[in-house]
Order: C-alpha cells, then structure tokens, then sequence
C-alpha cells in the first residue's frame, strides 16, 4: 500500500507501480480548501513535534499555496489513474484512524 500524501508523486508517475506491482494507492488531500483554508488547517492541527509549527506566517503562506494548487490537481488526476482520493480536512483524526486500520489489514 502507498499513500500519496500533499502531491509526494504525481499520479500519473504512481501509476506505474499500481500497474506493474499490484500495490493499493490512497491520496490524503485537503478537499475544497483554498490557500487561507490550508493555513488555519495547519495552525489548528499542528503540534510541537510539526515542522511547520514554528515558521512564520509568511513563509506557511508561500507553503499553503503550493499545497492548494497541488491538491487541485490531485483531485483531478486522480479519479483518472485508479487512486483514490481522501479529503482528510473535516473529521481528519477519525478518517486518519480508519486509514490506519485498512493499511494494518493488508499489512496482515
């Protein structure tokens, strides 16, 4: 099983492995969020141990936009190449928990 979190590798480079290695590909995405969404997402949720804990709005900002635009195309690429795409910013503990609890499965 691969996840595909924040646009890691583009779908259409994932594909391949799902092809050839008959491997299971989720994508965690941050749904209809924009830009500003993206910020207060991650001011909320981060904790201390988070990179972005610390840094300044300015440069989670030139971060958040990267993100937005990258989860715009993933929401589109996806469907196209068999992944799917789970938008983890609404209920994102109990939807991290379930992700969690499938890939122990296959793990077994």
């Amino acid at each position: 099983m691969i996840l595909l979190e924040s646009g890691q590798l583009e779908p259409r480079y994932i594909k391949e492995l799902i092809d050839n290695y008959n491997v299971y590909c989720i994508c965690l995405g941050h749904g209809d969020l924009d830009k500003q969404g993206i910020i207060d997402l991650c001011r909320k949720n981060d904790k201390e141990k988070d990179w972005s804990y610390k840094i300044s709005d300015k440069d989670l900002d030139a971060h958040a936009e990267k993100w937005a635009e990258t989860n715009e195309k993933l929401k589109l690429e996806c469907p196209k190449y068999g992944i799917e795409y789970i938008d983890t910013h609404i209920d994102r503990e109990e939807i991290l928990n379930k992700i969690m609890e499938k890939i122990e499965k296959e793990m077994e």
